[in-house]
């Protein structure tokens, strides 16, 4: 039976046919990564897990991948052995007693679109587990006013900040964005988690601004010019620019922190579709049972026609290098979580993380 499929359309009794076909084992939990307009289908998916005794996790998202599509409904789901209880996350958590337990395991997590609490909470489990554990994860819908939480479970809604779910699986990663960088550099020189207020000693807006009006480029959208943390042994980390406050501060999805260096970058969308190409390349697939795609919501508008080729590039490089492996599935976020082998737990911006579960 196959780890992972696709349910189609918003009818719960076509969802539940399928979810009957499958034969669940004990201590086993259905992930499910539903588009926020199929969420009408919900509430029955509950149901028959409490009836069925199977342990549910999930989260809504904007939009899925399927294939080298984009779709507005549906849901893909995983089916996953569980190597702890399903953990929720609050801030200020204590240690969790299962800590040791979870050495080598794959932790997929999943978060509201609380940015200040996912990277306390990342932080959190980074410090408690290290590289002992594999990861993947993201930021789930934002527009929640039917709702008030992304989040959910067999028991419905779930108000908790996040949701890892430890599972008796293999995990390789690997990731791309292809942005490229202005030559000027900014320097943070007052932060305040995830705003800017100071960019070189000026007014945040002032230095960013008038970085991109020596490139001849005009801020109509915020969106369209990230910054990127300047790291040495390291690709830049992403930060989307997603507000220009009314004092002149920048509000980026994700903290930036004091004496960062900063580049501002330009999405260039054909570089773009080449760095996920070279990402489907590097990650190992060679025992692959499944892949998972974590792909920023942001990139489908900053890319336009590359982004139909970004998505058909990776699954034909996925798939030709492995035949066997079934069509990838994924989400359109608003963060992406990813554990690289070399480096620290952490929320990235208009990134491409490609997982392959074996």
């Amino acid at each position: 039976m196959s780890m992972q499929g696709w349910l189609s359309g918003s009818q719960s009794e076509a969802w539940l046919a399928q979810l009957e076909r499958i034969e669940w084992k004990e201590n086993e939990i259905l992930l499910l990564l539903a588009a926020s307009a199929s969420q009408a289908a919900l509430p029955a998916v509950w149901q028959w897990a409490r009836d069925k005794g199977v342990v549910v996790a999930g989260s809504l998202f904007p939009a899925l991948i399927r294939g080298e599509q984009v779709e507005k409904e549906g849901a893909c789901w995983l089916r996953l052995t569980l190597a702890a209880p399903l953990l929720p996350l609050y801030p200020k958590q204590e240690e969790p007693p299962w800590r040791h337990d979870v050495q080598n395991t794959t932790a997929f997590l999943l978060f509201n679109c609380q940015r200040g609490e996912t990277e306390q909470l990342l932080d959190g489990l980074y410090d408690y587990l290290g590289h002992s554990i594999r990861c993947i994860g993201a930021v789930g819908e934002s527009d929640l006013k039917k709702t008030g939480t992304a989040l959910f479970t067999q028991d419905g809604w779930c108000e908790a900040a996040g949701l890892a779910v430890f599972a008796a699986c293999g995990l390789h990663t690997s990731r791309g964005y292809g942005f490229s960088s202005l030559p000027d550099v900014l320097i943070v020189t007052k932060a305040e988690k995830n705003r800017i207020l100071e960019l070189n000693w000026q007014s945040a807006r002032t230095a960013y601004q008038g970085v991109l009006a020596a490139h001849g480029l005009v801020l109509d959208d915020v969106g369209r010019y990230p910054l990127g943390i300047v790291r040495e042994e390291s690709v830049d980390l992403v930060r989307s620019v997603i507000e220009i406050a009314a004092d002149g501060s920048l509000l980026c999805a994700g903290e930036v922190p004091e004496n960062a260096v900063l580049s501002v970058l330009i999405a260039e969308g054909e570089a773009m579709a080449a760095s996920v190409a070279a990402a489907a390349e590097e990650v190992e697939v060679t025992a692959a049972r499944g892949a998972l795609i974590v792909n920023c919501y942001a990139r489908e508008q900053l890319e336009g026609s590359f982004f139909t080729k970004e998505l058909s590039v990776l699954r034909q490089t996925l798939q030709r290098r492995n035949p066997n492996l079934g069509e990838p599935y994924g989400v359109l976020s608003y963060g992406e979580i990813v554990l690289p082998s070399e480096g620290i737990l952490e929320l990235c911006n208009k990134t491409v993380v490609i997982g392959v579960m074996v």
